[in-house]
């Protein structure tokens, strides 16, 4: 998953359903305030939905440090705001892929 406007965040989804997800993403520390909207995406599954609008809920550090990276693991909560019908679609089908997955 990518949040935007930038493109330059990447989270991985830890839990999601039709009115929101979780994803966990790095960062220098502090919470990344910015996108209010993402796109989802699953590689090796040709799955695309960009455009998903979403307020967050909560946010916080994991506590988890990279040592690799000079930074640290946090966790964030939303909620998806004014889905469409063809958006709503995408979701589901996405959910099943990660039942799979």
């Amino acid at each position: 998953m990518v949040l935007r406007p930038d493109n330059t965040r990447v989270g991985q989804v830890m839990d999601i359903g039709l009115g929101g997800l979780a994803f966990r993403y790095m960062t220098g520390g502090e919470p990344w305030t910015g996108a209010a909207v993402l796109d989802l995406f699953v590689v090796g599954h040709d799955f695309y939905l960009d455009d998903v609008a979403f307020h967050t809920i909560w946010d916080f550090a994991t506590g988890q440090v990279l040592p690799w990276a000079s930074g640290t693991m946090r966790r964030r909560g939303v909620q998806f705001q004014d889905l469409t019908l063809p958006q709503e679609s995408q979701l589901v089908h996405f959910i099943e892929i990660q039942k799979v997955s």
